[in-house]
């Protein structure tokens, strides 16, 4: 038998497992290449509003947010990650869509890392109207602020004065992780807010 009929033979009889063997491989380099080669960020910053921002305005808003990052990770950058959940009128009247974004959100706020979100008012107090106590005094890291506010108006920031296409009615808010092994970072995520705040 000649090496090219051996080849065919081999084609022939195990075709399928060499295939699934190139799949598998292609398949573990993703995954690995996700691990340890996926950029990391400082912060991360979570948006919920109402309307669709085009590509130009993300990019923007990851630009702006970034210019108040410290490099915190040590990567020699300083970024950070806009998590951009955007809901719309028009989701209403598709139930699926709008339930498949309220899970995206939740998800997002179940995830104690997430300590720095920019939300309608009144979706953040109907998640939270009863769980004050993990809300962070934003009077405490910033002088011009009332007593007790624990969410400061995206209108009366910085942030709306560069990113003016945001919705005036949108708040910033800093929420303190449930468990303390996220308390390193819940403080690098509070300097951030008050460099922004105090800019």
């Amino acid at each position: 038998m000649t090496f090219k009929e051996k080849v065919k033979n081999i084609w022939d009889y195990d075709k399928w497992y060499i295939l699934g063997g190139i799949a598998a491989a292609v398949a573990l380099f993703f995954f690995v290449k996700d691990i340890f080669f996926k950029e990391k960020f400082d912060y991360t910053v979570v948006y919920q509003g109402i309307g669709y921002m085009s590509e130009t305005e993300i990019a923007s808003f990851e630009t702006v947010i970034s210019s108040f990052a410290e490099d915190v990770n040590g990567d020699g950058k300083k970024n950070a990650d806009l998590i951009n959940v955007e809901f719309s009128k028009a989701d209403e009247s598709r139930p699926q869509l709008d339930r498949d974004k309220n899970t995206l959100l939740m998800t997002e706020l179940a995830m104690q890392e997430n300590c720095i979100f920019i939300m309608e008012k009144e979706r953040l107090l109907a998640i939270y109207e009863n769980d004050t106590k993990y809300f962070t005094d934003l009077s405490s890291i910033c002088e011009s602020l009332e007593e007790n506010t624990l969410f400061i108006e995206i209108k009366n920031t910085v942030l709306y004065e560069e990113l003016p296409f945001l919705d005036g009615d949108l708040v910033l808010m800093l929420r303190r992780p449930y468990n303390e092994k996220y308390n390193d970072i819940y403080d690098n995520c509070r300097k951030y807010v008050e460099s922004i705040l105090n800019s």
